[in-house]
């Protein structure tokens, strides 16, 4: 299953290099997050596990006339802790494909409205609960996106914002200790 969803991430971007590669301009990034992490879900007895979370970001961002294209694979790590236990978390993105086209210019300021389609896994492991047992909940979904920056000499503010609308999800059945 992984990697026929693979195997749509690779043709997609394949798509994406072929469309226009002369008119396009591409620029790569890395980004290092730590963020703060929260678990809870049906399977861990209740318990909100919270924590850090470190997030590896990769990034390649295509700009074709007036459309902006960015591919941005992450891969995270966290650990989360209640009454004295911890909870692993490893979350991984192969597939975060944003499309975005501007509809206001004005000013500095830039509106753009577009789509959002991810695949993301995540592992979740409860040492102390459920003898170790390993969870996990996997989601391919589509969203739509609103994202505004403004821009003034050399420095930028940007705002994304996101919802997934369509998806799909699928998750480890109960598990009884």
């Amino acid at each position: 299953m992984f990697i026929n969803r693979l195997k749509y991430g690779v043709v997609l971007l394949t798509f994406i290099f072929l469309t226009d590669p002369l008119h396009s301009q591409v620029k790569h990034s890395h980004t290092i997050v730590l963020g703060f992490l929260q678990i809870k879900d049906q399977l861990n007895q209740g318990k909100v596990f919270t924590g850090v979370q470190l997030e590896y970001r990769y990034g390649l961002h295509w700009k074709i006339q007036d459309n902006e294209i960015l591919y941005q694979p992450r891969i995270a790590l966290g650990i989360g802790f209640n009454q004295g236990m911890t909870g692993h978390q490893l979350k991984i993105t192969p597939v975060n494909v944003t499309w975005t086209i501007p509809f206001y210019e004005q000013y500095g300021h830039t509106l753009k409205t577009g789509l959002n389609l991810v695949s993301d896994y995540s592992y979740q492991i409860y040492p102390f609960l459920h003898s170790a047992h390993l969870f996990w909940m996997s989601e391919i979904g589509l969203a739509p996106v609103l994202h505004y920056h403004y821009q003034w000499e050399t420095r930028r503010i940007s705002l994304l914002l996101q919802n997934s609308l369509f998806g799909f999800t699928s998750y480890t059945q109960r598990y009884n200790p």
